[in-house]
């Protein structure tokens, strides 16, 4: 196991040793930390101020006294990460470069699978000969899912705590939800008329599509278990 993941393990028995009155305080701060510092600055925080918690815990003090205004608490521990590293933003944008290689391939891969001509196949060599055109909608799809996902993640670590202010943010996250649902429709008619290259006797490539849609699928349900049973 490396590192991180045993960082990231400790940190969350760590978290679960905190009282569960407190655990949605715990949460809030756990999201607001992740989504603004790099992984590595992240659990280290983490593990800071799980050491605060438990500490103030042991002491029989009000962990919401002890933290006062959760976000104020997170922009002081976040700003003596980033203040005066020059480029923090940019070494953080790196981490997602294998999530954005890995999804690309995979709208790619899903496309390639839903657009095979099923029914003019009839033997092995019509399989081989297949043709395949990649337009510019997987591609474009992907960007904005993948945007809609980065905002949301950050929507949800940072939305308010009050009961008042969450319906208010939840009826906003589900106009937005619909209307991001409504531009990847359009964006998905337009861009399939967008022709980038057509790949003649494509079989092969149509099988190893297949195989990362079904890997790719299988991997999100498997972490998707693997997460419930935490």
């Amino acid at each position: 196991m490396s590192k991180i993941k045993n960082e990231i393990k400790t940190n969350y028995e760590n978290m679960m040793k905190v009282e569960e009155k407190y655990q949605d305080l715990v949460t809030d701060i756990v999201c607001y930390i992740r989504v603004e510092l790099n992984e590595e600055d992240a659990e280290e925080a983490i593990n800071d101020i799980n050491d605060i918690l438990l500490s103030a815990q042991d002491r029989g003090e009000d962990l919401y006294e002890v933290i006062g205004d959760y976000q104020v608490f997170c922009k002081d521990i976040i700003a003596s990460y980033k203040d005066g590293v020059k480029g923090y933003e940019l070494k953080n944008l790196k981490s997602y470069i294998p999530i954005v290689i890995g999804g690309l391939i995979f709208f790619i891969a899903l496309d390639i699978v839903s657009n095979f001509p099923y029914g003019q196949i009839s033997s092995l060599k019509d399989i081989l000969g297949v043709k395949y055109s990649l337009t510019l909608a997987p591609i474009m799809t992907f960007i904005v899912a993948f945007a809609v996902a980065i905002g949301v993640f950050n929507f949800i670590a940072k939305s308010s705590s009050g009961r008042k202010k969450r319906k208010r943010d939840n009826v906003i996250f589900l106009l937005g939800y619909l209307f991001i649902i409504a531009i990847l429709v359009v964006v998905g008619i337009v861009a399939k008329n967008i022709e980038i290259i057509t790949l003649n006797s494509f079989g092969i490539g149509y099988i190893l599509a297949i195989i990362i849609v079904i890997s790719g699928i299988g991997h999100m349900i498997y972490t998707s278990i693997k997460a419930t049973r935490k």
